[in-house]
């Protein structure tokens, strides 16, 4: 059973496409639990799948104004997983309410595992609030998986996990098909930024390279893609003449930008692993990267994309004149991306999340004591099912 309660960016799309997944494997079958609030909750609910929709909150002071629900929420829960009868269940992203919903699990004797997506805090990040809480529930989870080795060795070094509760798996690319690559340009090259703009992203460090590659004559056009504050960088994208979309994208519209430009960057300061590189070879576009984090291990340098030297503008403008000034190198990385979708697509890691979640694999731990003690088992309607027998489908 996937479990994820947030309300947007990457994580329900995370979902939506590991479920339309479930659809093409035949031999595992897949429920989820989601929130009222999730931005693709129409196109969840088009898969017509066995979710769970559970009315959570809008944001804001949401979290505390709304935890009267809590009891009946829990409870619907308890019902879901009694009738469902899921091996295990994956948490896409620990949520503020997770904590909440641990011991519905515990008492039905489910295992959990939970993705951890981030260990540090990014700077300016508003969620770094909340890390903390966050990762204490991801942590107390029966097996820990992370989407990189840059994550997991973050989390050996904290001390706070031991080796074998952790699973290291693959950042999968998102569908993006309805992205067709460009028209090539006759001259130059087409660049994207994607995401939210914050301090650790580097859109400062793409401008600054933007505006070295102009200066030695090469043409390159610019586009910003995502919400944030742009402070002193809204004049210099303007005298680029920079494509600006600064506000909240949906799916569709991030998939019309990258339609458009031929190049992804990822000119992050500090990161674990990106999603917007996942965007970006779903819709079979190279990555400009910085040598920071998992961005190495997302892209292979000079195949999938190209890693800067250094996290500079310089060592970015010179990858950026590499693109521009290469349309071979350009044409195999781009082919190269679109080679190697099979191996990272959505059916390969539920699979992979099969394999780990399969009783054999976590079986054992199913009676350990941090199952928990069942205080909540009233609310989970743990008495037998009475519809004889089991699908004979693998529940997940």
């Amino acid at each position: 059973m996937l479990f994820y309660l947030g309300r947007r960016g990457a994580i329900p799309l995370f979902t939506h496409d590991l479920l339309r997944a479930a659809a093409r494997v035949p031999e595992v079958m897949v429920s989820a639990c989601v929130s009222a609030h999730n931005e693709l909750l129409a196109d969840i609910n088009a898969l017509d799948g066995d979710t769970l929709v559970l009315p959570t909150f809008s944001g804001g002071f949401g979290a505390a104004t709304n935890l009267w629900r809590a009891p009946a929420l829990r409870a619907a829960l308890g019902r879901h997983i009694s009738r469902f009868q899921p091996e295990v269940v994956v948490e896409l992203m620990p949520h503020v309410w997770s904590p909440l919903f641990e011991p519905v699990f515990a008492a039905a004797r489910v295992p959990r595992m939970c993705l951890v997506h981030d260990v540090v805090p990014h700077s300016g990040d508003i969620t770094a609030m909340a890390q903390e809480w966050l990762l204490s529930s991801a942590l107390r989870a029966q097996r820990v998986l992370t989407l990189s080795g840059f994550a997991r060795t973050q989390l050996l070094r904290s001390g706070r996990v031991k080796g074998d509760r952790l699973v290291t798996l693959f950042h999968p690319d998102f569908a993006m098909a309805n992205a067709p690559f460009p028209q090539r340009r006759e001259k130059g090259l087409s660049v994207m930024f994607l995401g939210r703009v914050l301090p650790y992203k580097g859109l400062d460090l793409l401008v600054g390279a933007v505006e070295h590659v102009r200066a030695l004559g090469v043409e390159i056009q610019l586009g910003v893609f995502g919400e944030g504050p742009l402070g002193a960088l809204e004049s210099r994208l303007r005298r680029l003449g920079a494509e600006v979309r600064n506000q909240w994208l949906s799916q569709a519209e991030i998939a019309d930008g990258l339609g458009r430009y031929e190049v992804v960057a990822a000119p992050h300061r500090e990161i674990t692993q990106s999603g917007v590189v996942a965007h970006a070879f779903g819709a079979g576009r190279p990555v400009i990267a910085t040598p920071v984090g998992a961005l190495p291990e997302q892209v292979e340098n000079g195949v999938t994309g190209l890693i800067a030297a250094q996290c500079t503008a310089e060592s970015l403008a010179a990858c950026i004149v590499r693109f521009a000034t290469d349309e071979g190198l350009l044409q195999r990385c781009a082919e190269a991306v679109r080679v190697g979708a099979a191996g990272r697509s959505m059916e390969v890691f539920l699979a992979r999340l099969a394999q780990e979640g399969s009783i054999s694999s976590l079986g054992a731990q199913r009676s350990d004591d941090r199952l928990g003690d069942g205080r909540f088992v009233e609310a989970v309607h743990a008495q037998e099912i009475a519809s004889g027998g089991r699908d004979q489908r693998t529940r997940r």
